[in-house]
């Protein structure tokens, strides 16, 4: 299957690329420090204390935001859950029906120092694939794709962004994903086996701009 993905903040990933058989997005580990060595990583299951087989437990609202804001220890607790907002109103808009407890996570070098948000990673447009895909936690007490106001009310709440603040976050990840569709179908052109997922691919991108980045 191929691997669709938007970039969007320039401090979450290291560098990213297709594989050279298209079938996967390769992504520079971001829990290795310069000399090799291991940093620290936790992902949601454990900072929720769950195990492996409860990852599909919990809210984006307590599971995710609120989670992290009591785990993080860093001076910049405020960039980073503006970066895990934008990381949730991406799931949603691209359709990542498995953004579940285990594709969110914390690094940090020391135990008793900063932890920060990981890098992005294992995104995917599961409906492609499973059209009847849903959210793998809940958002407002339902999996349903949210409305643009459910997501702007999650970013004022829990993110403690001003209305005009949230609703541009909202109007940068359909930016970036009308960008990115222009990537798309020039891959499309230049790879015709890639046509028939491609054409999906932008379809369940527009409804969920159309859903969740811009309905009222």
């Amino acid at each position: 299957m191929a691997t669709c993905f938007v970039t969007l903040s320039t401090s979450s990933l290291r560098s990213c690329r297709l594989a050279e058989d298209g079938l996967a997005l390769v992504i520079d580990r971001f829990d290795l420090r310069p000399d090799g060595t291991y940093r620290g990583f936790e992902d949601f299951c454990v900072l929720n204390a769950r195990r492996t087989d409860d990852k599909y437990k919990g809210s984006y609202e307590t599971s995710i935001m609120k989670r992290f804001a009591d785990f993080a220890n860093s001076s910049h607790l405020g960039e980073d859950l503006e970066r895990l907002f934008l990381l949730i109103v991406i799931n949603c808009a691209v359709r990542n029906g498995d953004a579940h407890l285990k594709d969110f996570g914390i690094v940090y070098d020391d135990v008793q120092g900063e932890a920060r948000l990981a890098s992005v990673y294992d995104l995917v447009t599961t409906t492609v694939y499973l059209p009847k895909d849903s959210m793998a936690l809940t958002l407002n007490g339902t999996t349903k794709w949210p409305g643009a106001k459910a997501l702007r009310r999650l970013g004022q709440t829990h993110l403690g962004g001003s209305p005009a603040r949230v609703r541009a976050t909202l109007e940068r990840v359909a930016d970036a994903i009308a960008t990115t569709s222009t990537e798309v179908r020039a891959y499309m052109k230049s790879h015709p086996e890639f046509k028939d997922i491609g054409e999906r691919v932008l379809q369940q991108w527009e409804q969920g701009i159309g859903l969740s980045l811009k309905a009222t």
